[in-house]
């Protein structure tokens, strides 16, 4: 815990961080992209998600949604 304010010790005044373990950080990303793969291989993810499907990205929506304007 740090402190938020010089010399205020009560624990209300403390500042809590978490430091992860970079071996957790990476295997949440590693089973992040493993969930995300198998959804958009089982058709889970919907059409109109363009942000996080591989080879999608946003511009290609505002681009879409231009045209159908």
């Amino acid at each position: 815990m740090l402190l938020k304010n010089k010399g205020e010790l009560k624990a209300n005044k403390l500042q809590t961080t978490v430091l992860l373990e970079p071996d957790f950080n990476y295997m949440n990303k590693f089973l992040g992209e493993r969930l995300l793969d198998r959804a958009e291989c089982y058709g889970h993810i919907a059409q109109e998600r363009f942000g996080i499907r591989k080879n999608h990205t946003a511009i290609n929506q505002v681009v879409n949604k231009d045209f159908t304007f």
